[in-house]
C-alpha cells in the first residue's frame, strides 16, 4: 500500500468517525415521539411468534415493513428498551450504509472518489436524521445500498477476478 492510498484510507476512517459522532450526537436527548412509540409497540412481543403476530395484524402501513420490526425486536432482546438502545439500531444501519457506499464508490471509481462519497453520505442531513430515528426508512437506504453494491458486480465482469483478490 502506497503512502497516498494510506492517506485516503486514514481520511476515510476519520470520515466514518465523523459520521458515527453525528449519528450518536444527542441520540437520547428527546423522548420518543408518536411514530417511534408505534415502533416500540410493534416490537413489544414476548417471543418471535408473538411479535410476528403483532406485525401481521397491524391495521396500517407498518405491516408491510416487517424486516425492520423483526430486526428491532431481536435488537431489543439483546440491548434493552432504552431510547438510546432503540435508536441505536438505526445508527447501526446508517453506519452500514456509509460503509457500503464507500465500497460501491471504490469499486466503480477509485479510493479518492470513495473518500468524497463517504464524506457526502456521512454528513448528509437526511441520512443523519433517519439514522437517529427509530423508524424503517433507514433500513430502506441500507438495503438499497446493498443492492447497488451487488449490482456493480454485473457492470464489469472482467474486473471481478481482479477485485476478489483484494477483498
Amino acid at each position: 500500500m502506497s503512502n497516498k492510498s494510506f492517506k485516503y484510507y486514514l481520511f476515510s476512517f476519520l470520515i466514518l468517525l465523523i459520521g458515527l459522532s453525528l449519528r450518536l450526537f444527542m441520540l437520547d436527548s428527546q423522548s420518543l415521539w408518536n411514530d417511534e412509540s408505534a415502533t416500540l409497540a410493534n416490537t413489544n412481543g414476548l417471543n418471535f411468534w408473538e411479535n410476528s403476530s403483532i406485525i401481521l395484524n397491524l391495521p396500517h402501513a407498518d405491516r408491510f415493513q416487517p424486516l425492520y420490526f423483526m430486526g428491532l425486536f431481536f435488537w431489543r432482546q439483546t440491548f434493552g428498551n432504552t431510547e438510546f438502545a432503540l435508536r441505536a439500531f438505526s445508527v447501526l444501519l446508517g453506519m452500514g450504509t456509509i460503509i457500503i457506499t464507500y465500497l460501491i464508490a471504490k469499486r466503480l471509481y477509485d479510493v479518492k472518489h470513495a473518500f468524497w462519497t463517504t464524506l457526502l453520505i456521512s454528513t448528509s442531513s437526511f441520512a443523519v436524521y433517519y439514522s437517529q430515528d427509530a423508524r424503517p426508512p433507514i433500513l430502506l437506504l441500507f438495503i438499497s445500498a446493498v443492492q447497488l453494491y451487488f449490482y456493480t458486480y454485473f457492470l464489469n465482469p472482467a474486473q471481478d477476478k481482479k477485485q476478489f483478490k483484494y477483498l
